[in-house]
């Protein structure tokens, strides 16, 4: 029989090889990510140089469902107001997505390790397409990406669109770069 004070120094031990265990898991995660919002390219014809009022309705619904899902898998997000007003200046100049490393520096000084960039590509009313990367803050590197092509400019389809990328792309990769950091 094992006297006390060897029990505990097993305890002890166990607990320790434990914490070694999970730590790079926990470590792995990143502890926030800022969605920079999502932008509207209009390339189909008959073009009128901005969204429609229908279109802004989706563009916000594209990200709330974005905010939402990333949060309910376990993310810490930027507060979107922050994002918004540090956005809302160097996207009057430029679209996030080619902008050269402006999204990186954005999430720098938002303090995210991740940042999202995020646009809906008009080709018609009949042909869309949603794009997403996610980029290190730090090494401005990509990360991951999930690009879907759906049909019909409608709520429903714009709905569908994120959310498939998001279930079936998006989360599974970032959850495997976790997975593989730890």
């Amino acid at each position: 029989m094992l006297s006390l004070p060897c029990l505990t120094r097993l305890w002890l031990v166990g607990l320790v090889v434990f914490m070694l265990s999970v730590a790079p898991a926990l470590a792995a995660k990143p502890r926030s990510i800022a969605v920079l919002g999502v932008e509207f390219i209009d390339t189909s014809p008959g073009w009128q140089g901005k969204a429609g009022a229908g279109e802004l309705k989706r563009i916000d619904d594209v990200h709330t469902i974005l905010l939402e899902s990333l949060a309910e898998a376990g993310y810490n997000m930027i507060a979107p107001a922050l994002v918004a007003e540090m956005v809302r200046p160097v996207r009057e100049l430029q679209m996030l997505d080619r902008c050269n490393g402006c999204d990186v520096a954005l999430g720098r000084q938002l303090n995210a390790d991740w940042v999202l960039v995020v646009w809906v590509q008009k080709v018609s009313n009949l042909i869309l397409n949603l794009n997403i990367i996610v980029r290190d803050s730090v090494t401005g590197k990509d990360i991951a990406g999930a690009f879907v092509d759906f049909r019909g400019n409608t709520d429903e389809s714009w709905r569908r669109a994120v959310r498939y990328a998001l279930k079936n792309i998006l989360l599974p990769r970032l959850g495997r770069i976790i997975d593989d950091r730890a």
